[in-house]
């Protein structure tokens, strides 16, 4: 498979809690959802590599039911996503976790997907898929999210630090 892959310069820095959205507007083909370090290489082409296929980013997969780290990562991701899902992405930077959400759903399978080395460094919101179309919201200009993060102390990544701007 071929993904194309986009990051973009807005973090959730060290110590913060962060949250940002997804919605699957057209039917995805291998996407991989998560967050990536400022190591990471987004690529506008198509390549056989996707967020979690390396070893500085973490991905979640609703089209195969996969969690990607350093290319297969850890089994366990029995979620399937549909068109019209929003997939809710929170990183947990004082614990150093990450947690995914499916319509605001974050319980199990849901919820606690990655721990982070320690201590875990600035991330950045990257996805890839080798088809389909999605929506990103990352609440800039005071655009509401569809849904809250796990809890109160997670905001809005474009409120945790600064606006976006793509790569």
């Amino acid at each position: 498979r071929r993904f194309s892959t986009a990051s973009f310069r807005v973090s959730c820095p060290p110590g913060r809690c962060a949250y940002y959205e997804l919605k699957i507007i057209e039917k995805l083909d291998a996407p991989q959802f998560g967050f990536a370090t400022a190591e990471f290489e987004p690529c506008t082409e198509h390549t056989g590599n996707g967020v979690g296929d390396d070893a500085v980013s973490w991905g979640v997969d609703g089209d195969r039911c996969k969690r990607w780290m350093n290319v297969s990562g850890p089994p366990g991701y029995d979620v399937t996503w549909q068109v019209g899902d929003v997939i809710g992405l929170a990183c947990d930077l004082q614990r150093g976790q990450l947690l995914v959400s499916v319509n605001g759903d974050f319980s199990p399978p849901n919820g606690h997907v990655f721990d982070l080395p320690s201590p875990p460094p600035a991330l950045f919101p990257a996805f890839s898929a080798s088809r389909g179309k999605v929506e990103y919201n990352f609440g800039a200009d005071g655009r509401a999210m569809a849904h809250a993060g796990p809890s109160a102390e997670f905001v809005p990544l474009a409120t945790a630090h600064g606006q976006h701007t793509p790569q």
